[in-house]
């Protein structure tokens, strides 16, 4: 074996030096023989049987480790490394004698309670297989290893540890709008909560013991909106005059002050709103009264007439009075009959009121396009 080298550096400038290393290695007269892995097929290693060899095992770092899937005296199979094998420090079994042995070594706890912790069954990820599925009395569930149970250092989940805190089940009381439904875990300063659903809603609040008991939390947040917004409503709402000495009452709009119509027998509907006139001349408000209703533009004459935001009917002022909300000027038509009783446009001197108007290009003439149910205007 002859093995020559040769060593380059490349330097650069002072502010950036390049250093460069090319090895050169010649092997001549040398071949590396291949190494044969002892085939373990057949072999017993404690009770586990080896059966054939199966794909190696890759790492990160790109090298491999030989695999045999092996049968257990149990009869469960398993793929165990070739050197686990060998050396019989970690693997003599599926894991089944291993759990035989903690079960015979390990004390049985269940079914005993320590302190407020019950034990429901064991755990056997654990070291030594001594851990236990535990509940505590308050209803966290959790995991204490046996020793800590049968010292008497574990006798809660944590909940105890404030030997002053009183146990009050909430479950099912109403504070409120907000119902206790169950137990919600303590925060990071062991204090009480609960889970609460509330009556606009929303579910699965977290609510403190204190905070329902002294009565400081009452809804999810929904209350304090209402009685914000109402108060706010009855410390700056604007009014409106009303005159209600004729047959049909008249009130005055607060921004322009003209006259709106209305009958008397709906008076209650509207002396609790402030109504404005539009650009368009309509009557509106917006609503800040209900609950929930985030400001709401309402129109007077679909008020009246007993239409919510979602019917798909329109009022149709048959007069074109936009100010006339008396039951006796306005009807509940579809769109469609709304569109019929439109006023003409300014531009159209023949009566007719029209869908669709459309220019030429090429003719540059004007022409009407009427739908079927157009008719003259009367």
């Amino acid at each position: 074996m002859k093995l020559s080298g040769d060593r380059i550096i490349q330097r650069g400038t002072a502010q950036n030096c390049v250093h460069r290393e090319i090895m050169h290695v010649h092997l001549k007269g040398c071949k590396l023989m291949p190494r044969i892995a002892e085939d373990l097929s057949g072999k017993v290693f404690g009770y586990l049987t080896a059966i054939k060899r199966v794909e190696d095992k890759e790492f990160n770092d790109g090298s491999k480790s030989i695999q045999y899937l092996c049968q257990c005296e149990c009869g469960n199979t398993i793929v165990i490394e070739a050197r686990l094998l060998k050396n019989g420090k970690n693997k003599r079994s599926c894991g089944c004698k291993k759990v035989t042995a903690i079960k015979k070594d390990v004390p049985d706890l269940t079914g005993l309670k320590f302190g407020h912790l019950y034990v429901e069954s064991r755990y056997n990820e654990g070291l030594n297989g001594d851990k236990w599925n535990c509940v505590c009395d308050c209803g966290k569930k959790l995991i204490k290893t046996g020793s800590d149970l049968t010292s008497g250092h574990s006798k809660s989940c944590g909940c105890m540890r404030y030997p002053g805190e009183v146990k009050i089940d909430l479950s099912g009381q109403k504070f409120g709008r907000l119902t206790v439904v169950s137990r919600a875990p303590n925060d990071k300063t062991r204090h009480i909560r609960w889970f609460c659903d509330c009556d606009c809603g929303k579910k699965n609040i977290i609510v403190y013991k204190d905070a329902l008991l002294q009565g400081r939390q009452k809804s999810c947040g929904c209350l304090h909106k209402e009685v914000c917004r109402i108060n706010a409503h009855e410390n700056n709402r604007k009014t409106n005059k009303y005159d209600l000495s004729g047959e049909y009452g008249v009130g005055y709009t607060f921004n322009t002050n003209n006259p709106f119509y209305f009958d008397l027998e709906d008076y209650e509907k509207i002396k609790n709103y402030c109504w404005r006139e539009d650009s368009n001349g309509y009557i509106v408000t917006n609503n800040h009264v209900e609950p929930n209703s985030n400001g709401e533009p309402i129109l007077m004459h679909r008020l009246v007439m007993n239409l919510d935001k979602d019917n798909d009917l329109e009022v149709d002022h048959i007069g074109h009075a936009n100010y006339d909300n008396r039951k006796n000027a306005l009807r509940v038509v579809s769109h469609i009959d709304n569109m019929k009783n439109r006023k003409c446009s300014v531009e159209n001197n023949r009566g007719i009121v029209t869908s669709e108007f459309s220019y030429g290009n090429s003719m540059k003439k004007y022409k009407e396009f009427l739908d079927s149910y157009e008719k003259p205007y009367v």
